[in-house]
């Protein structure tokens, strides 16, 4: 499940899917910029479609617990 997976590195990924700049910060840097199609991978599209599609049975995260 790939939103599992963004949520995992980021617990504001839906967010950062529609504020963060992909377009700059990661759409310049794909490598199928160099290829014949010249068309980047559209990160930000992708990751809004997981997290605004995604199924979870129950709370997909634990609370950490507190050392003392």
């Amino acid at each position: 499940m790939l939103a599992k997976t963004i949520y995992q590195e980021n617990i504001m990924g839906g967010s950062c899917a529609r504020v963060c700049p992909t377009e700059i910060l990661c759409e310049q840097a794909c490598v199928r910029n160099k290829e014949e199609e010249k068309a980047p991978v559209k990160i930000g599209l992708l990751q809004r479609h997981a997290t605004d599609n995604a199924e979870f049975k129950g709370h997909p995260f634990q609370r950490a617990s507190i050392n003392r």
